[in-house]
């Protein structure tokens, strides 16, 4: 993969063919919408779900926060090091973020 020109300029290619993939936003209250996706590789299968929100603090300050993780079989290995890939989303760490958005 390393030598694929998607790692140099910065894109992400997915490895499989078939996916299905669906996702959705939800306000909770009108100042704090929620939003959900659920991407699966129908091969192997392997599934990436990811959640967020934002909340508007104030007038021009959002609050925002989400993560996201990767089910499926883990990678293998041999040595000490990753020897085989059985599953597209089996290998993607958990993720949790925050952050602050000002627009002035």
């Amino acid at each position: 993969p390393e030598e694929s020109p998607a790692y140099p300029e910065g894109s992400v290619e997915l490895l499989g063919r078939h996916y299905a993939s669906i996702g959705g936003s939800y306000p909770l209250t009108p100042l704090l919408p929620v939003s959900a996706l659920a991407m699966i590789n129908l091969q192997d299968p392997s599934a990436y779900l990811s959640v967020n929100a934002e909340y508007n603090f104030t007038e021009g300050v959002y609050l925002t926060g989400g993560g996201s993780v990767g089910l499926g079989e883990a990678p293998r290995t041999a040595l000490g090091t990753i020897s085989e890939y059985p599953s597209e989303f089996g290998a993607a760490p958990v993720l949790l973020y925050s952050g602050i958005k000002v627009y002035f």
